[in-house]
Formats: C-alpha cells, structure tokens, sequence
C-alpha cells in the first residue's frame, strides 16, 4: 500500500464566529455592515446546516479583513472602504 499524504483542499474545522462577534471584532459596528462586508465578499459567510438561519463568519476572514484594512490605514468607521 502506498502512503499518500492527502491535503484537503478547504480546512476541515474552521472556527465560526456570531455576528456578535464580529461586530465586537470590528468595534461595534452595525449588523447590518457585516452583512453587507459578506454580500461584497469580504467576509465569508457560513450557513450552519439542519438549524433555521443559522449562520457564521469564518474567523480567519474576519482577521483577514481587519488586517487588510490595518494595512491599508483604514479607520473604523470607514470598513467599507477596505477591500
């Protein structure tokens, strides 16, 4: 038998974190920004299957994007400008 080392091509356990966690992460901001940063795809939005409108943001998407806008010298409440 031959040993092949598989790599998964999306990690398999990813932390998923509440709206209220990201609106904490992101300053308080609104809820309805970070739907809007998931609809632009600068957060990636998790349906949380067999539970009625569950869902979660990838914490490494959320870091990401706090880092990109860090980066780029974007201020709270200008998120929308951070791409």
């Amino acid at each position: 038998m031959k040993n092949t080392p598989t790599t998964p091509s999306t990690p398999t356990h990813q932390r998923l974190l509440t709206v209220a966690e990201v609106r904490e992460r992101l300053g308080g901001r609104s809820r309805s920004l970070v739907f809007r940063l998931a609809r632009k795809g600068l957060l990636t939005r998790v349906v949380i299957p067999g539970m009625t409108k569950a869902i979660g943001f990838t914490e490494q998407s959320v870091d990401d994007f706090i880092s990109t806008c860090a980066r780029q010298g974007e201020v709270l409440n200008s998120y929308d400008n951070c791409q």
